[in-house]
């Protein structure tokens, strides 16, 4: 079982009889992130060959609580790699610290800012796997959704040989962090519509895979954003219309206004502008009630957009004004 206090937490975890105790993440009452944890520490304790073990886990302060839990319950010494924009290469960097002996055989190395590399670090791991297999080491890198469903598409050679582990949050402690969550969903940055159908496709296993209500709503707005992009209006606001069902369901006022901008720009691809405006304007009273000024700037500059396509100019140019204030 798992038991927290809000001040002193702990997990507390029955094996063969006996009673351990392990500091946790506040406010959780959660068996699959325990289950998860144990999952972590025996595949740790087993691999004298060394492991790569791919983590899903989006927030933040549990990934933190998680490395204070495995220095407690397991006998290895802990070594940490922050991933910049000048520091991408990550296997070269492991193998640079293995030659001067910073970490060995008995290190636990844990990467983090993954994101903060790409897109370089997903040609890094693709192509110079056989170094993490050389070294024999026990890796962590802790990925956000949206990298995951990079390696699994850019990187799958070495993809295939780690090990995925996805960590999951439980509703009622998600709530403070769902402004961070909504920055791990992925930009749709591809030009190449080839690419994008092919994004899709890994898009919609995950989907299909996908248990967590959160994950199911911040991939279906990704594909909304994806179908929109290459024109397919009826998919797009089919998957925009779901994750707004789920983040009503979640109380996630950032992902009803991210979806409900999403079905007005659908309305205005359709050439359906007074429509378009209609639910942007919903977006916009969103944005202002929850105080996101990135938001709100969005909404102003597809109301402009919108009211452009009307043939209504002086609105046409109020809006992209309010979105400069």
């Amino acid at each position: 079982m798992v038991r927290c206090s809000s001040s002193n937490c702990s997990f507390v975890k029955r094996e063969n009889g006996k009673t351990e105790k392990f500091k946790g993440y506040s406010q959780i009452e959660d068996k699959d992130i325990c289950k998860s944890i144990d999952e972590l520490v025996l595949v740790l304790k087993l691999a004298n060959s060394g492991v790569i073990l791919l983590v899903e886990c989006n927030n933040i302060p549990l990934r933190n609580e998680i490395i204070k839990t495995l220095n407690e319950r397991i006998n290895f010494k802990f070594y940490t790699i922050v991933l910049d924009e000048k520091n991408k290469n990550l296997p070269a960097r492991m193998y640079m610290d293995f030659e001067s002996k910073k970490i060995d055989e008995k290190t636990v190395v844990l990467v983090e800012g993954i994101e903060n590399a790409l897109p370089e670090i997903i040609g890094y791991l693709n192509w110079s796997r056989e170094i993490f297999l050389k070294l024999k080491l026990r890796t962590i890198i802790f990925c956000p959704i949206y990298i995951m469903d990079e390696i699994i598409k850019s990187a799958p050679d070495f993809y295939r040989f780690a090990n995925r582990i996805t960590i999951k949050e439980k509703n009622e402690f998600v709530e403070g962090t769902k402004m961070q969550m909504r920055s791990f969903v992925s930009d749709i940055y591809y030009d190449n519509e080839n690419e994008l159908k092919d994004r899709i496709k890994i898009q919609e296993h995950l989907l299909s895979n996908a248990e967590d209500d959160y994950k199911v709503a911040d991939i279906s707005l990704n594909l909304g954003k994806m179908y929109l992009k290459i024109c397919n209006y009826d998919k797009s606001i089919m998957y925009f219309k779901n994750s707004k069902n789920l983040y009503e369901k979640l109380n996630d006022k950032k992902g009803i206004l991210m979806s409900i901008m999403g079905v007005g720009l659908v309305h205005n691809g359709l050439c359906d502008f007074k429509k378009a405006i209609v639910f942007l304007e919903n977006s916009l009273k969103i944005a202002k009630e929850i105080g996101d000024k990135a938001g709100e700037s969005k909404c102003y500059t597809n109301l402009g957009n919108a009211y452009q396509s009307l043939g209504d100019f002086r609105k046409a140019i109020e809006f992209p004004e309010n979105s400069l204030k």
